[in-house]
């Protein structure tokens, strides 16, 4: 079932723009129903219905008093200026936004329905590949990789990354994203877990590099209270959308219920070792708990394991096998420049390729 939008106004131009970027780029989420007059809103009413209003500025204090038309559905008004007061007290939208905006804007606006009854329509069963990117041991840079990894696969596939480490940062990779963020998507896992995929399609971004990305939670404690099983719903539901290729998800070097969770939904799990030092040793230890967790589990993690060595120093020769876990390339130290020039150095290494 498809969101069903109504849109009064007189700039027909604008109108006609909008409905066709949509039906070009989001045919399968929403059904438009367009007028020119407020009166020919009000007649639609009589016999049909709608989830989202979306309504000239000039049309506010007429549309305010037609209190019996408003009933079970979402009015917006299309502003030049959405920083003003409405006089309506209806929400507002930035009438020449762009328009993967607009349709964030949009579902975020259905997602205040209550009688909401969307379910995506598209594309093949299978789509979304879940990558996790993990490490034995703190420091072995995780978050580099991953990040790195991310940006090489957008330039062919439609990726999104999601920082699942307690303390993340994504601006400094990717920018500064939208207003809203990963905060969200948790609210409506917690809560209104109906709406969890407009929350999801709302709150993302993309960032320079193609990646798409989630905004971090202001507060760390709302990630920290993220259960195992909330992300296997999170991780399910990203799935059924069917919107990207590739889901990377950094996990760090914890092992926590959270950790455990998406080391058995991934698809593959890449683990990133420093060669040398104590790394060996831990890497030995990370294995005999994980399969702990197999069998306590019943459920099958250590099998989709690969390792994948950062920090290299040059002419290494790397083992075929670690701990019985195929080695699948690595990366070189990289000593110089700031964080994001050392990710774009990293996507730019074919090894990545080997993770696919």
């Amino acid at each position: 079932m498809r969101i069903r939008v109504a849109i009064c106004t007189q700039d027909v131009r604008y109108s006609e723009k909008l409905v066709q970027y949509f039906q070009k780029y989001y045919y399968d989420k929403f059904v438009w129903s367009v007028f020119t007059e407020f009166s020919y809103l009000v007649r639609f009413f009589q016999e049909n219905e709608a989830d989202i209003v979306l309504i000239d500025e000039r049309m506010q204090v007429e549309a305010a008093a037609a209190e019996d038309v408003r009933k079970n559905c979402v009015w917006a008004c299309l502003a030049d200026d959405p920083d003003g007061e409405s006089p309506s007290g209806f929400a507002q939208l930035r009438r020449y936004s762009r328009g993967d905006r607009i349709y964030r804007d949009l579902l975020e606006l259905y997602s205040h329905n209550a009688n909401a009854h969307f379910q995506s329509e598209t594309m093949l069963d299978d789509k979304t590949s879940i990558y996790v990117f993990a490490s034995a041991s703190g420091g072995a840079g995780v978050s580099t990789l991953a990040c790195a990894a991310a940006q090489y696969f957008a330039r062919y596939e439609k990726v999104l990354y999601i920082d699942m480490e307690n303390i993340g940062v994504t601006e400094p990779v990717f920018g500064e994203g939208s207003e809203t963020g990963f905060d969200d998507v948790l609210f409506a896992l917690k809560s209104r877990r109906s709406v969890l995929e407009l929350k999801l399609s709302s709150a993302v971004s993309r960032g320079e590099n193609g990646v798409y990305y989630f905004k971090v939670c202001e507060n760390a404690s709302d990630i920290m209270e993220l259960t195992g099983e909330d992300l296997k719903e999170l991780l399910s539901v990203i799935r059924r959308m069917r919107e990207y290729d590739k889901v990377i998800l950094d996990v760090g070097n914890g092992l926590g219920d959270r950790e455990i969770a998406a080391l058995a939904y991934a698809g593959r799990t890449v683990i990133v070792m420093e060669n040398g030092g104590i790394a060996p040793e831990k890497f030995t230890r990370y294995l005999q708990t994980i399969r702990m967790f197999e069998e306590e589990r019943k459920t099958d993690i250590c099998s989709k394991f690969v390792v994948f060595y950062n920090k290299i120093l040059q002419q290494t020769r790397l083992p075929e096998q670690t701990d019985g876990v195929k080695v699948l390339g690595g990366i070189p130290r990289l000593e110089n420049g700031s964080y994001r020039e050392v990710i774009d150095r990293i996507a730019g290494m074919e090894a990545l390729q080997n993770i696919r």
